[in-house]
């Protein structure tokens, strides 16, 4: 962006890649809470993305239900997945999700 004005890509309405893949986690802060992403996990390319994302789904340690026990998993396409949790009293999901990461406006964080 110079003086104001937003690069020419995204003038055009073009986001700029910088092929950055992520593998991101969205899971409930509280229960009945909304999902929000709460881990972001770099990646060196998308292959390595998709190894990582596929080991997440069967290891990862959501936050809620707090005593988790056996878990569904249930891929919604080739970078997302669903993971079903069940715990002593309540049951939660949280999702696994292969993204790239694009540079922009308002872009936050590294």
């Amino acid at each position: 962006m110079q003086d104001g004005v937003p690069d020419r890509a995204w003038a055009a309405g073009e986001p700029v890649s910088v092929a950055k893949w992520v593998v991101l986690v969205k899971e409930h802060l509280a229960s009945g809470g909304r999902m929000e992403i709460t881990q972001v996990y770099p990646a060196d390319n998308q292959e390595s993305a998709r190894r990582m994302a596929d080991h997440l789904v069967w290891t990862y340690q959501p936050r809620h239900p707090w005593t988790p026990g056996g878990r569904r998993v249930f891929r919604r396409g080739v970078d997302a997945w669903i993971v079903d949790v069940q715990g002593q009293v309540q049951r939660m999901h949280f999702e696994v999700l292969v993204a790239e990461q694009l540079a922009g406006p308002g872009q936050f964080g590294q």
